[in-house]
């Protein structure tokens, strides 16, 4: 959950915009500074004595406010978004020979509900439904081969009446699908994302904007990211950098995990689920790896406990393969 903030840190929030100086943003305030101070007329001071000019002491003073606020300052347990950001600069970008596919392997646990009439009543049952989904994408066109798991219930009444009406029947558990879909468009793919953070933070807050959901911008912004780091569009190093530099500037909680791993999480209030947690995980590599969705508080309506993560997805890496149905090598 979003820990308690020092209230001193929103003082300048709105002044100015958070992100870091280029170099010759920096080359200039430096100059300015300069040039208050130079054009100071000289006067006779005690020795040991020395002041500084009004206007100098306004420059300095801010410049000092600025850096105590500003995100590249901040302390070492919020800046880890930053560090994986740097190291996958470094990466060179992964190729991608004509014909080949994009290979990932994508888990989730997601809230399925029915509502249906079954004889004289009507079936009204929540239930969490696990499935594994491997995946061959090229351009728009996607093979994928998933197996659905068992689900699991809230309650002995919920999973007897799932079973004793066939539903498992219509959720395929226990089977494995193949299915060929093509002409299969998404705009966030089809954008010309920046890879410099600060353009690339006003496309995301533009379009985060343009989102008419009732969700906070931050969490707006970090569905945007996971939709741009989404596996099958195999991000080049430079943008999922610059995707992190930008959840980096946001009110996020970040936390290092194991194996390198980074978390940014938000909480937030749903007219549905209660009070929310969203997480988003990334390995050291800047790949999106966990996307997470909790209700602290269980549903408005009673129906799902306390604590239930109702929307879990985890992603592998994705990877260049030959052909549909070709695996990458351990």
């Amino acid at each position: 959950m979003t820990a308690e903030r020092d209230p001193v840190r929103d003082i300048f929030d709105g002044l100015v915009d958070m992100r870091q100086p280029t170099p010759g943003q920096t080359e200039s305030a430096r100059q300015t500074l300069v040039a208050v101070i130079q054009s100071t007329p000289a006067r006779r001071q005690p020795r040991l004595r020395r002041l500084v000019p009004a206007a100098a002491v306004a420059v300095i003073a801010l410049v000092i406010a600025l850096v105590a606020a500003a995100p590249w300052n901040r302390t070492p347990a919020e800046a880890f978004l930053g560090e994986i950001a740097e190291a996958a600069r470094t990466i060179a970008p992964q190729e991608m020979p004509e014909g080949s596919y994009i290979y990932f392997v994508r888990n989730e646990v997601i809230l399925t509900g029915k509502d249906e009439p079954i004889g004289n009543t009507r079936m009204d049952i929540n239930y969490l439904l696990p499935d594994r989904t491997e995946n061959w994408w090229q351009g728009q066109t996607v093979e994928s081969k998933t197996s659905v798991g068992e689900p699991i219930f809230f309650s002995p009444e919920d999973e007897a009446a799932y079973y004793d009406n066939g539903v498992d029947q219509i959720d395929a558990v226990g089977q494995t699908r193949t299915q060929t879909l093509t002409g299969v468009e998404d705009w966030v793919g089809e954008t010309d994302w920046s890879t410099d953070p600060d353009q690339l933070a006003i496309q995301m807050r533009e379009a985060a904007e343009a989102d008419h959901g009732e969700q906070p911008i931050d969490v707006k912004m970090m569905n945007l990211a996971a939709r741009i780091l989404d596996p099958k569009l195999l991000a080049p190093p430079a943008l999922r950098a610059a995707v992190l530099d930008v959840l980096g500037t946001l009110d996020l909680d970040q936390a290092r995990l194991d194996g390198g791993r980074v978390s940014a999480s938000t909480t937030y209030e749903d007219r549905y689920y209660g009070t929310v947690t969203m997480e988003l995980v990334f390995d050291g590599d800047g790949y999106l790896v966990s996307r997470q969705e909790t209700t602290t508080t269980g549903d408005r309506e009673g129906s799902i406990p306390p604590g239930t993560s109702y929307a879990t997805i985890t992603y592998s890496p994705p990877v260049s393969v030959s052909a549909p149905g070709v695996r990458p090598s351990p």
